[in-house]
């Protein structure tokens, strides 16, 4: 098990936001421990400065609070909400996701 977990019990819920953003740091993981929802690194892209940035794919109950997470993002591109979360082979469920919270 990772040292570090997590549980949503909430995650089958249409009350997920779906977003993508950039983060300018080489370790894009939130600065706070539990994230807001899964997140996954989906790739690598150039921000129009000659910079390269992480493309970060998360779902998160409340899209406005990111920033507290990721505090070097800029704009958030909102693909998809509010939906349940669904994991398949390009964004699988994250190791550090417990069925059920540590303890139970």
């Amino acid at each position: 098990m990772p040292k570090y977990t997590a549980h949503y019990p909430d995650l089958d819920q249409p009350v997920w936001y779906r977003v993508r953003f950039f983060s300018h740091h080489a370790d894009p993981r939130p600065v706070g421990w539990p994230p807001p929802g899964p997140w996954w690194c989906s790739g690598e892209t150039e921000d129009g400065k000659g910079n390269t940035v992480q493309v970060i794919i998360a779902y998160t109950k409340e899209p406005d609070k990111l920033k507290e997470q990721w505090p070097e993002i800029g704009e958030i591109s909102f693909t998809q909400g509010p939906e349940v979360v669904q994991f398949f082979d390009r964004f699988p469920k994250p190791d550090w996701i417990v069925d059920s919270p540590v303890g139970t």
